[in-house]
């Protein structure tokens, strides 16, 4: 038996819950990880997202883009961060959170806190959303002000 048929055999021979974590982080991953006790799905994906995402101790920063670099890579994704949002900005395109922030509202309510600008409501609506969003997009595209250290494709 070769080493490819090998490691499919012993592959099938997982519960379909390790199997699955292989599918998502390989074999080498779940291999370690389940030698050290950590054997269920839910803990796999904790512990892998805890070392993807990057800062450990307190007073360390993380990247928000490292997450994403990780995910590019395992993936086989030829991009980084930097390209992506690169891509982003030239197609008029941002990521914002899931929820609003607390600078995105303070965005939102700055942008008619003088109550001096005679807009429609659909026109406030819009000048508000649009400040929110470049707000929220911030996150993300701080990366370039930062300094990203990876080279754009």
């Amino acid at each position: 038996m070769g080493p490819l048929e090998k490691s499919f055999y012993d592959m099938e021979r997982l519960p379909a819950e390790l199997r699955e974590a292989v599918h998502e982080y390989g074999m080498a991953i779940v291999r370690v990880l389940v030698k050290y006790g950590i054997n269920r799905k839910a803990q796999i994906d904790e512990v892998v997202r805890e070392i993807w995402e990057g800062a450990r101790s307190t007073g360390q920063k993380r990247s928000p883009g490292t997450t994403l670099d990780w995910y590019f890579m395992k993936a086989g994704v030829d991009i980084n961060t930097a390209t992506l949002l690169r891509i982003l900005n030239n197609n008029c395109l941002i990521i914002v959170p899931k929820s609003a922030t607390r600078e995105m509202i303070e965005a939102s309510m700055q942008t008619v806190a003088s109550h001096n600008m005679i807009v429609t409501k659909r026109e406030k609506h819009h000048l508000r959303l649009d400040a929110a969003l470049e707000a929220g997009s911030k996150h993300l595209t701080k990366l370039r002000h930062q300094g990203h250290k990876d080279k754009v494709a």
